[in-house]
């Protein structure tokens, strides 16, 4: 069963001037392909589309003749993108923690900023951008929250992770997205709201329990 890491509660509402999830364009000659710009190369390096990436790894299979041996076989699909998903849910658990810290440093340092609308997601420089949920942040608090958060290596590290993983689930996991939608660092920050994903899952008592980590 898989868990449903991107839905429509995580993403950014239509109201804002952003776009959807793009449809894959048909697919073009190479002699018709433009040169890349230098913001198409490093989304390229940032994440690339495999077409079957489950086939680098391998799993464990009951043995048909001896059910109490296991043979390594080539990892399937499905659990590849099993496993994908529960790395999403780490990921976003991880994020959970490190942003409400961040959160709750505001409330010190500014406090002025602390009951701002404001939530995060990856820009197209693969840093983390804060989304200014109301439009009503300065250009001075936006700068002072973007330059704060980035500095969050922990949650800047989760968030890339997430984000890569996300762009593979759109990718492959064919029944959510029926391989007809595009997420790439170029769109991510149009479309998921990482910050909000994080903040579901902060009234888990269980979730920042689970970690032991170094701030």
């Amino acid at each position: 069963m898989y868990i449903s890491t991107i839905t429509s509660d995580f993403l950014l509402p239509p109201s804002r001037p952003l776009t959807h999830l793009q449809t894959k364009p048909l697919p073009r000659s190479p002699e018709d392909k433009p040169a890349l710009s230098k913001k198409e190369e490093f989304a390229n390096a940032f994440y690339t589309r495999e077409e079957e990436p489950w086939l680098q790894f391998t799993s464990n299979h009951p043995d048909e003749k001896d059910p109490t041996k296991k043979v390594i076989r080539p990892m399937t699909k499905e659990l590849y993108l099993e496993h994908l998903n529960v790395d999403a849910l780490l990921m976003s658990e991880l994020q959970s923690c490190f942003y409400q810290e961040f959160r709750a440093e505001l409330i010190d340092l500014r406090p002025d900023l602390t009951g701002k609308n404001f939530s995060y997601t990856i820009g197209d420089d693969a840093e983390l951008k804060i989304i200014d949920l109301d439009d009503k942040l300065g250009t001075n608090e936006i700068k002072y929250l973007s330059d704060a958060i980035n500095q969050k290596t922990h949650l800047k590290d989760a968030a890339i992770t997430h984000a890569k993983i996300l762009m593979t689930l759109a990718d492959h996991d064919t029944d959510t997205f029926k391989g007809t939608y595009k997420l790439d660092l170029l769109n991510f920050q149009n479309i998921i709201d990482l910050g909000k994903i994080a903040l579901s899952k902060k009234d888990d008592p269980r979730v920042c329990s689970r970690f032991d980590v170094t701030h």
